[in-house]
């Protein structure tokens, strides 16, 4: 009965009242000659100045890339061969381009589920993320870079030459455990007020849906108020509060759908949410930026949820703002009344201007 009664709340609710048509005008195509991205995109990242987007997409217009790709300014561009499965995340770790995911291998070098590109070529992480059995399925979904190292994490047994569960950190060389290790499927990371923060479906040290505080030596803890009742996909520090983003409607004993933020004590909604679950999170001119399920997003003004256009018509995985814009990438073909294949900016300040001019 209590599923049920979730289902008609995220059904009957609409989320943020929708934009005036005109608001789309703001949407437009990343690249209007030379075509988009053919599949979906999880990951987007600024690397030396250029825009990086990974995902299971094989093209970018007409050109091979192999599930990720650089915006140049003008094009998209290859990295080397690109990958044999798909990407779910990025980073940057001592001036080389990480990415992780499920494949094998990565610009014709074996490279277990992470590799890194040093401005030529892709190069694997050691040994890489592996399974007990080459038939388990592995990926990495989530890094950080943490008091000099690079964490990863995901579903994976070994890291290395080693046997680690789901979460490893590389120190440049060689690969080696976070001393107490989280169990399950590690989805998130973040680091807030110098602290490393996990999420997931994780079995240690509680089991179930948790957000977990690393003490820096040898210990993580369940943050205190109560778990997410489904998984965290997204977090983010915003002022003095954690934001945490996914496929949940209750968070502390509180309802809040898809998006809710810790002030280090208890959950707080924000707002009404999205009426969707969220899957991503960003700041944009230092404001908060949600977007998830069915295309929805919006800012956080401090006190409501301000939609931006029409959104997209497919979910949003990915955000990031480069160039003063919002880059917006996911499984979806339309932005507004733009036709976008997987990828769009929101121009942000031509949106602003029109406000203004009223």
């Amino acid at each position: 009965m209590q599923l049920l009664a979730v289902i008609v709340v995220i059904v009957a609710y609409n989320g943020p009242a929708a934009a005036g048509a005109h608001d789309n005008q703001f949407w437009r195509r990343l690249s209007p000659s030379n075509g988009e991205l053919s599949s979906f995109v999880n990951a987007l990242i600024v690397y030396n100045g250029d825009l990086i987007a990974a995902g299971g997409f094989a093209t970018a217009g007409r050109d091979p890339v192999n599930s990720i790709a650089r915006w140049d300014g003008m094009r998209w561009k290859p990295l080397g061969g690109g990958m044999d499965a798909p990407v779910w995340c990025l980073a940057v770790y001592k001036g080389e381009l990480i990415a992780g995911g499920e494949f094998r291998n990565a610009g014709g070098v074996a490279a277990n589920c992470i590799a890194r590109w040093d401005g030529s070529k892709w190069r694997p992480l050691g040994y890489g993320i592996r399974g007990g059995s080459k038939s388990e399925w592995v990926h990495v979904t989530a890094m950080v870079e943490y008091n000099g190292d690079l964490v990863v994490g995901g579903r994976f047994s070994h890291a290395g030459n080693a046997s680690i569960q789901s979460m490893a950190r590389w120190n440049g060389k060689d690969w080696q455990d976070m001393t107490y290790e989280l169990w399950g499927d590690v989805r998130a990371f973040t680091v807030f007020k110098g602290k490393l923060y996990a999420a997931g479906d994780i079995s240690e040290p509680s089991s179930g849906n948790v957000i977990s505080q690393f003490n820096g030596v040898d210990h993580w803890s369940v943050l205190v108020g109560g778990a997410p009742e489904d998984e965290v996909d997204a977090m983010l520090p915003f002022g003095d509060s954690l934001v945490v983003a996914g496929k949940f409607s209750r968070i502390g004993g509180k309802e809040a759908i898809g998006i809710a933020c810790y002030d280090g004590t208890t959950w707080q909604p924000l707002g009404s949410g999205l009426g969707q679950y969220v899957w991503c999170l960003s700041l944009l001119d230092s404001n908060l930026v949600a977007a998830g399920a069915n295309g929805v997003i919006a800012t956080w003004n401090g006190a409501t949820w301000d939609p931006i256009g029409d959104g997209t018509n497919g979910d949003v995985n990915a955000l990031l703002e480069f160039d003063r814009q919002l880059i917006v990438a996911g499984n979806f073909t339309r932005a507004g009344q733009t036709r976008a294949d997987h990828i769009a900016v929101w121009d942000q300040s031509a949106a602003i201007a029109n406000e203004s001019d009223k």
